[in-house]
C-alpha cells in the first residue's frame, strides 16, 4: 500500500510531463520519461528485473554514472559494485540509517534473484518444470524480500528497522545469504552442447 504513493507522484509527473510536449519515444510511444510500471513491479518474477519497473530514471543514472564505472574493463560486474551502487543511492536519498538498511540489504536482494535466475535459465530447456518451480520460489521470494528490506525505508530511523527485522529473526536475510552461498558453491549445469551430425 505504501507504495502507491510513489505509483501516484511518479504518474502524476509523468502526465505532466507529457502534456508539455516531453516524454515522446517515436513511434507513437509516449513512455521516455517513465518512472515506474506499477504491475511489473508488483507481479515481478526476480528481484534482479525490480530496478526495470521502479524509480526506472533514477535506476539508469545510477547504472551509467555508478555501477559501469565500477566495474573493470574486462572483468565481469559483481557484488561489491551492486553493493557500491546501492550505498550511493542510499546516501543520495538521505543519511538516515533506514537508508541505509533498505539499499545495502537490496544488494543482498539483487544477488540472490541473479542466482535463481541463472538456475532457472539452467533448467528451461533441460526441464521446463524445474524450471517453472524456480520461477514461481523466484516470485514469492521476490514479494516477501522486498517487502521486508523496504520496511526500514518507510521507517527511518535505525530502533525500529532493527526492530522490525528482528521480529522475524531475520529469517529473509538468512534465507537470501544461504541462496548466495548456495549459488557460489552449486553451480548451475551446464546448457547441453548440441551434438554436430557427421
Amino acid at each position: 500500500v505504501s507504495r502507491c504513493k510513489y505509483y501516484f507522484s511518479w504518474k502524476l509527473s509523468e502526465s505532466a510531463l507529457i502534456f508539455c510536449g516531453f516524454g515522446y519515444a517515436g513511434e507513437g510511444k509516449w513512455d521516455r520519461i517513465s518512472n515506474c510500471h506499477p504491475i511489473s513491479v508488483e507481479l515481478c518474477t526476480s528481484g534482479a528485473k525490480f530496478p526495470d519497473h521502479w524509480n526506472i530514471q533514477t535506476s539508469l543514472w545510477l547504472r551509467y554514472y555508478v555501477y559501469e564505472r565500477l566495474v573493470k574493463p574486462g572483468t565481469k560486474p559483481g557484488f561489491w559494485q551492486v553493493l557500491m551502487t546501492q550505498l550511493v543511492s542510499a546516501i543520495w536519498h538521505g543519511l538516515y540509517p533506514g537508508y541505509l538498511f533498505f539499499f545495502s540489504s537490496s544488494s543482498l536482494f539483487f544477488e540472490a534473484a541473479k542466482v535463481l535466475f541463472r538456475w532457472e535459465k539452467a533448467y528451461r530447456t533441460r526441464s521446463p518444470a524445474v524450471a517453472n518451480a524456480i520461477v514461481a520460489l523466484n516470485t514469492v521470494l521476490t514479494v516477501v524480500n522486498l517487502n521486508y528490506s523496504a520496511l526500514p525505508f518507510l521507517l527511518v530511523d535505525w530502533a525500529p528497522g532493527i526492530h522490525v527485522w528482528s521480529s522475524v529473526s531475520y529469517i529473509p536475510h538468512m534465507e537470501m545469504l544461504a541462496i548466495c552461498i548456495l549459488g557460489a558453491v552449486v553451480k548451475p549445469p551446464k546448457a547441453p552442447s548440441a551434438k554436430k551430425s557427421a
